[in-house]
């Protein structure tokens, strides 16, 4: 074994420790039962590049702290084949990116006349003012591995949206960099299976050119532009939102606790956030919450964006936290926390990556007033109004050139919102007459490039206990005869009502958002009803609209991500399927260690322990209005859970201290308004119909 820091391609060396998460039996039975403590394992990723025949090998360690009775074994019980995963479709790291740029470099420098001449621009050692990057999959199943390479101007952040047209295919196969070999030559729709070719229609000059990037790139930064007229009243400073400390965190055990909420907070390298034991009122609704995959699927007339499907926890969406900006990115007096991973030897901490703030949503959660319509006259005698205030966790990953916004909102009436959003720079091409169906022309020679973002959540509702039911409620059209209407009206009548049906088992669970929402998902608890005899429930439901990808088929993902045909799909729990993906899924689309679709073999969906897999997802087709950088306004997607008959009546109705209730009181003259704020009694005095006058307040 090597020290991963001096690793190099040939190779064995840690890459990852993390630890591996314990099954959820084993946990319940220690913190509802008082049962013994779960053992603690580890999770080692280990990288043999130094083997005849490299592998990455996944194993489990423990118990740890290490005694005699700890062992090392392959961590296969959770993948759906062995978990010795081919170098070809290994990990992304430095000695990787070393190794293909050897050959990278060895290709660009015997060119780097003619890239100066026709780009303007050279990647080769010292002299390079060009960088590149690769899409993946860079293997189908492990046995061989290609890359296409594009070229970028070499700028720090928006490389991204300076791409120069031109592209390498290489076949990288291997750990030995002699036989590597250049495929192919992509430049202004012309193609060249050598480097000779290529060079001979330079020298021929029959090699059609393309426009060349302008050297002025301070469009594509983020920045106020000088000279640019500033807006009506914009010299002055906008409102703050500032967040109010009612919340209790334990810093030790990432323990959070607001308004009759609590939860536990992880983070994992693969995943960043995820959340874990959420009670509300004493009650446990969700034991594990976090988001599974991301991917960015990509569509173009170039090879990149033909070829480009990323599985974002591949790169490490828990390595890519940045601090959050108080007053910008959260309000002002947010909780701000440090998270880490362990990865090449180094504990690793992000700094203020993390943020928990309540704030107000600028809507109340309910609203009404008792009006009395009398001609000419428009009168009220009581109105009430209740605040909504909800706490929000939020982090923001950045892998890459995308920023993902990350919020779990929990609101006041036992609501809670995944909301995921979407910033950043565009993977944008090269334009050229052939990208015109796959995007806008939106600079001088930037193609938008069109694609879809899609992310997959896993959902562990307990619904009063671990062992609930998956129920569909439809709203159906009917026509509809009523005794009652005999002689009066014409029969039928239309009309519409409910149709209750249980979902049974597994393979009638995959499932896309309801059409025109006209059917409700209900998780319940068929021993448990309220006090009106309905069955206690959380409804899962589509916020901002979802999405699933309209490559069902896609050769970039032909078994790696099934999730991504369905919106919704419900499956046993079980501790061999933890997650909808792995980390190593993303080289291996026809032969990965996880297959979603194997997660349904029929088992029965009534009362039993269920998990709910939601796709949200974003068809992004980027506009003008997408440079320099897309806005989070509109390019997002959420679900909700929310209780359904949980209660036997909404909660904030009678509990909440953060409410008006106005009354007139006529006392024969003046009109008096009782007006009652968090407990405390304020009185007004009617001055006209649509104002009043404070004259006494009562410790306000």
């Amino acid at each position: 074994m090597t020290d991963p820091q001096n690793a190099t391609v040939t190779d064995n060396y840690v890459w990852l420790i993390e630890k591996l998460q314990p099954n959820k039996s084993n946990v319940l039975e220690y913190i509802d039962n008082k049962g013994s403590k779960p053992p603690t394992y580890a999770r080692v990723v280990i990288i043999f590049n130094g083997r005849a025949t490299p592998v990455v090998q996944e194993y489990m360690v423990g118990p740890i702290p290490i005694t005699d009775q700890t062992t090392i074994q392959p961590l296969d019980y959770i993948y759906h084949r062995p978990g010795t995963v081919p170098f070809n479709a290994g990990v992304y790291d430095i000695p990787r990116i070393n190794l293909y740029d050897y050959k990278v470099k060895e290709i660009m420098c015997q060119i780097q006349h003619i890239t100066l001449d026709i780009l303007g621009y050279v990647y080769c050692n010292d002299n390079s003012n060009l960088t590149y990057f690769y899409g993946a999959p860079f293997s189908k199943d492990g046995s061989k591995a290609i890359i296409w390479v594009w070229f970028l101007i070499s700028e720090k952040g928006p490389g991204t949206i300076l791409p120069v047209g031109f592209y390498l295919g290489i076949d990288v196969s291997g750990t030995d960099p002699s036989l590597h070999k250049l495929l192919k030559v992509v430049y202004n729709e012309q193609y060249f299976s050598t480097l000779e070719d290529f060079i001979n229609a330079y020298n021929t000059g029959t090699l059609k050119r393309a426009t060349k990037l302008t050297k002025d790139n301070s469009w594509a930064y983020p920045k106020r532009q000088d000279g640019v007229p500033v807006r009506s009243e914009d010299d002055k400073s906008s409102r703050r939102s500032v967040s109010p400390k009612r919340y209790k965190i334990s810093l030790n055990d990432n323990y959070v606790e607001w308004m009759d909420w609590s939860f536990f907070l992880v983070h994992k390298r693969d995943l960043g956030l995820a959340m874990f034991d959420i009670k509300f009122k004493g009650q446990r609704v969700v034991y594990e919450m976090g988001l599974q995959e991301a991917v960015a699927h990509y569509a173009g007339y170039n090879p990149i964006g033909a070829s480009t499907a990323y599985l974002d926890r591949y790169y490490g969406l828990g390595e890519s936290p940045f601090p959050l900006v108080e007053g910008y990115d959260v309000p002002i007096g947010s909780t701000l926390l440090n998270t880490s991973y362990h990865k090449t030897g180094k504990t690793v901490t992000l700094i203020n990556s993390l943020a928990v703030f309540e704030f107000d949503p600028g809507m109340p959660i309910q609203h009404h007033i008792h009006a009395e319509f009398t001609e000419g006259k428009n009168e009220w005698s009581w109105l009430s109004s209740i605040k909504d205030p909800v706490l929000n966790v939020r982090t923001i990953y950045t892998p890459g050139n995308y920023d993902y916004l990350q919020d779990f909102i929990f609101h006041f009436d036992g609501t809670i919102e995944t909301k995921i959003s979407t910033s950043g720079y565009l993977q944008a091409t090269y334009h050229t007459s052939m990208e015109q169906d796959y995007g806008y022309r939106v600079h001088d020679v930037l193609n938008s490039g069109i694609h879809i973002h899609l992310l997959n959540y896993k959902v562990d509702l307990d619904i009063l206990g671990r062992y609930n039911s998956f129920q569909r409620v439809n709203l159906v059209a009917k026509q509809e005869e009523y005794p009652f209407f005999e002689g009066i009206e014409e029969a039928p009548l239309s009309t519409f009502k409910l149709e209750r049906e249980w979902i049974e088992n597994e393979d009638s669970s995959r499932l896309s958002w309801p059409h025109n929402m006209q059917s409700l998902y209900l998780i319940t608890n068929q021993d448990e009803k309220n006090k009106w005899g309905e069955y206690r429930a959380y409804r899962f439901m589509s916020g901002y609209p979802g999405v699933v990808s309209p490559t069902i088929n896609s050769t970039h993902l032909l078994k790696n991500a099934e999730w991504t045909k369905n919106n919704v799909a419900v499956s046993v729990l079980k501790d061999t399927e933890p997650s909808s993906s792995a980390t190593l899924n993303q080289n291996l689309p026809w032969d990965p260690l996880v297959r979603f679709d194997k997660f349904f073999d029929g088992e029965s969906l009534i009362q039993n322990d269920l998990v709910v897999w939601i796709t949200l997802g974003m068809h992004h087709i980027p506009n003008t209005q997408d440079i320099p950088n897309t806005i989070f306004a509109k390019s997002r997607s959420s679900f909700i859970l929310e209780p359904f008959n949980y209660f036997d009546h909404e909660q904030s109705t009678y509990d909440s201290m953060d409410r008006v209730w106005i009354e007139k009181v006529d006392n024969g003259g003046d009109v008096n308004i009782k007006y009652y704020q968090r407990g405390n009694l304020t009185k007004c005095r009617n001055k006209n119909q649509n104002s009043f006058e404070v004259f006494e307040i009562e410790n306000w």
